[in-house]
């Protein structure tokens, strides 16, 4: 699961509509990314591979568009069959 904080207000350019989650493994694989509304402050990504780096960003939408991206967090992922989790980074975006 990937959470992350809402946008604070004086840092919005426009009224946040959703938010992009951006996922890749490493190094520069395909870009994945899930699209959820505001409000969701996170996401589960699905379809992972065992044992494999992901690097993941978030930005906000508006109207107008997708805002700068967050700053990149690495992760891995465990060994699961049911379930992969992201491990080792669980710290919010």
């Amino acid at each position: 699961m990937v959470t992350w904080s809402e946008v604070p207000s004086n840092q919005q350019n426009g009224d946040v509509t959703s938010y992009t989650v951006s996922y890749q493994t490493e190094p520069d694989a395909e870009v994945h990314a899930k699209k959820v509304d505001t409000a969701t402050s996170y996401v589960n990504l699905t379809e992972l591979h065992v044992y494999t780096n992901y690097t993941i960003r978030v930005s906000a939408n508006n109207k107008s568009g997708a805002g700068p991206q967050s700053d990149a967090i690495v992760v891995s992922t465990a060994d699961s069959s049911e379930s992969l989790e992201l491990i080792k980074s669980r710290r919010s975006i």
